[in-house]
């Protein structure tokens, strides 16, 4: 992931966020088109997303904003986790784009044994897997007696 500083994506964040009436916590990925530079919208994630965690500098820690105001405090003044824009999420990146993660800051859970250990393993019961699983099942088409609600 990069971090990028955009006053055109910064506008569409408002503006988005403005007009429906969002408060929270929402993600929009963007694609930046080389040669013109101009960002395009590609998805907007009603959640919290990967970099939401990260104290990534002014402006710019949300969990540190939303602990500040069910606090009552004012948001402490934190140093960033990193001054790099580029972040590769643990666990590391597939083998074709290995050769990034020197340039990327690395969120690894160091410390936490348990949760990268947790973060390594399959997860067959996960909603998506199961939803994919189901879908992929051949099923019969449903049968209609010809009566309309």
């Amino acid at each position: 992931m990069r971090v990028v500083r955009n006053p055109a994506m910064t506008f569409a964040a408002e503006r988005i966020a403005s007009r429906l009436g969002l408060s929270g916590f929402f993600g929009l990925d963007f694609v930046i088109e080389t040669g013109t530079g101009t960002p395009y919208l590609i998805e907007m994630n009603p959640r919290a997303t990967p970099p939401c965690h990260l104290r990534l500098g002014d402006g710019r820690d949300l969990s540190g904003v939303l602990w500040a105001e069910l606090a009552g405090q004012p948001l402490p003044e934190v140093p960033s986790v990193t001054e790099n824009e580029m972040i590769a999420y643990y666990p590391q990146p597939d083998d074709s784009t290995r050769e990034l993660l020197p340039s990327c800051f690395q969120d690894v859970p160091n410390g936490e044994p348990k949760l990268a250990e947790e973060l390594l393993r399959p997860r067959p019961d996960a909603l998506f897997v199961r939803l994919f699983l189901r879908l992929s099942q051949k099923t019969e088409a449903p049968s209609w007696d010809g009566d309309s609600a």
